[in-house]
């Protein structure tokens, strides 16, 4: 059940306030389009958690996924430095549906993923080219080898256990969180992977229908990650507003449809009304 707070109603206001101001300084100044985007995102959550209006929020993503396009493209972003800010695009564009932005996301650069200048965020830029390369296989026809896909997440998913430092989170809890996060999006994708080689896509009306195992297993992995959202949002002290809905989870949710993915799966588990689907809200996967 939706509980809103006078916290809510204040955040929403000093989010409007935030984006506007944001809105405005970055014609001037590129370097704030970074802040925009996070500001669409955190306004798009109280925005959510007070109207559910989706075709506000799908257009408060697409604006976030705009800017960090915007960003990067004229060189004021390099993902080096921001790996975590490709990916935010990447999951505001797919789950705004904003699949021409994706298209300007897949074509940034070839050279992007120096290994010897990213070792620090070696797992996350491996998962940002698995991601990646799954985009270009469905959006711009430029297809890989499965195995070179799995290769990559594979390997994302090890690089990870080397990098995290517990310094570098508020708790122990959000340490254990964004490690379950990295690893549920990395077998997430493999899914996807999986479905390019046996269905090819919703628009190739000669391939083989999906396997309906993958459903199960997308599904399965997607009970997962959201009972996780819910363990960590609940354990935690600090409140947690951006998992007012799991972004990610949408996010992948629609580039699985894209692979050609049925959504029944998500909307067996709405009518069941189970709870943790309460953050992965069905007005925001499904098309309009």
């Amino acid at each position: 059940m939706k509980v809103t707070t006078q916290y809510d109603v204040r955040s929403l206001q000093h989010e409007r306030r935030m984006l506007d101001l944001y809105r405005a300084a970055s014609v001037r100044d590129t370097a704030l389009l970074q802040p925009l985007a996070n500001a669409c995102w955190r306004l798009s959550a109280f925005e959510w958690r007070l109207s559910e209006d989706s075709d506000l929020i799908r257009t408060l993503w697409r604006e976030g996924a705009r800017a960090l396009a915007d960003g990067f493209i004229r060189k004021r972003l390099r993902v080096q430095q921001a790996p975590d800010q490709l990916l935010l695009a990447l999951h505001l564009a797919f789950a705004s549906r904003s699949f021409d932005l994706v298209g300007r996301l897949i074509h940034l650069t070839p050279d992007t993923f120096s290994h010897d200048r990213t070792k620090r965020v070696r797992s996350r830029l491996l998962l940002l080219e698995a991601y990646l390369t799954i985009a270009r296989a469905i959006f711009a026809d430029r297809s890989e080898p499965t195995e070179t896909i799995y290769r990559l997440i594979d390997d994302a998913s090890a690089e990870q256990d080397r990098e995290v430092k517990q310094e570098q989170f508020v708790s122990t809890r959000e340490m254990a969180w964004k490690i379950d996060e990295h690893d549920l999006t990395c077998s997430l994708l493999r899914i996807v992977a999986s479905l390019l080689s046996t269905g090819e896509g919703q628009d190739n009306k000669h391939a083989p229908k999906i396997d309906l195992s993958l459903e199960v297993k997308f599904a399965s992995l997607m009970d997962r990650a959201l009972s996780g959202v819910e363990k960590f949002v609940e354990e935690e002290s600090n409140h947690r507003p951006k998992f007012y809905f799991w972004l990610p989870g949408v996010a992948l949710t629609v580039l699985a449809e894209a692979a050609g993915l049925s959504l029944e799966w998500l909307e067996e588990r709405h009518e069941g009304k189970s709870r943790h689907y309460a953050r992965l809200p069905l007005k925001l996967v499904l098309s309009n």
